[in-house]
């Protein structure tokens, strides 16, 4: 061989060293990009999950404080109408009361 295609041998084989070291930066750059990429996709997936999750508990609380206003209605009703209906036999209550203690005395 001559040294003429030594020498082209040698600036081919360092061309393609040149251009397998750009692949190989290349790639990496990619893959770097894509890392980066895949990183902000998952932040930002967990920000939108926690700000569902937020959203679901309000609403939970929401829904539970509505629940309990109305049980509170229901209730403060229902004493309404126990105290009515015992407003309503305190008069027989007490009758009874004083006629057995007239009875009681009254038989001595």
């Amino acid at each position: 061989m001559t040294r003429k295609a030594l020498e082209e041998i040698w600036r081919a084989e360092a061309e393609a060293e040149a251009i397998v070291e750009a692949s190989r930066a290349q790639a990496a750059a990619r893959l770097e990009a894509a890392q980066r990429d895949a990183q902000v996709a998952a932040d930002r997936a967990c920000a939108e999950a926690a700000a569902q999750g937020r959203e679901e508990i309000e609403n939970t609380r929401l829904r539970a404080e509505a629940q309990a206003a109305h049980l509170r209605a229901q209730a403060e009703e229902e004493c309404r109408q126990l105290s009515a209906r015992a407003d309503g036999r305190m008069d027989a209550a007490v009758s009874l009361v004083v006629e057995r203690i007239v009875t009681y005395f009254g038989r001595s």
